[in-house]
């Protein structure tokens, strides 16, 4: 019986010792906790993707109307130089919340800045006159197919 109630005192003994630790680091502490600016960077980070996802989005809806010729070749590369412009701002404040290498940042802004440049960016027509637009997904398949590849539609 004096083993078992020394172990249970000793029990006790880490116990409170173990509760004073954690109140006197977090509670009692004037500092702020390293965890909490992680939340606000957390939802920056959430916010910013949301608004990339929304753009990408937006630039296939842009491809597709092209596609169908519901805009012409003009309307579709203003569009695309603007929306790949917030698409750009939108990943260097990514790279900034989450703290990505500046000299990789630098290299990633000269290659997106040559093909920016070329003429051309954007102008993938001549890549995809051998494919079908999908009607349900937007989904671009090889003409020789009669199923679309991403949804499985008949054309």
């Amino acid at each position: 019986m004096s083993a078992t109630f020394l172990l249970l005192a000793a029990t006790i003994v880490f116990m409170i010792f173990t509760l004073y630790q954690v109140v006197d680091r977090v509670l009692l502490s004037d500092e702020e906790p390293e965890f909490a600016g992680a939340e606000v960077s957390l939802r920056e980070i959430d916010d910013l993707s949301q608004r990339r996802t929304l753009l990408l989005r937006e630039l296939k809806d842009i491809e597709f109307d092209y596609e169908t010729g519901k805009i012409d070749k003009d309307d579709r590369d203003q569009l695309n130089k603007r929306y790949r412009g917030e698409w750009l701002k939108i990943d260097k404040a990514l790279d900034q919340v989450s703290g990505v290498n500046e000299d990789y940042l630098a290299r990633v802004d000269q290659e997106l800045e040559r093909r920016l440049s070329s003429e051309s960016f954007g102008d993938e027509r001549t890549a995809r006159e051998d494919r079908w637009i999908c009607a349900t997904c937007g989904g671009a398949t090889p003409k020789k197919w009669d199923s679309c590849s991403d949804c499985g539609t008949m054309r």
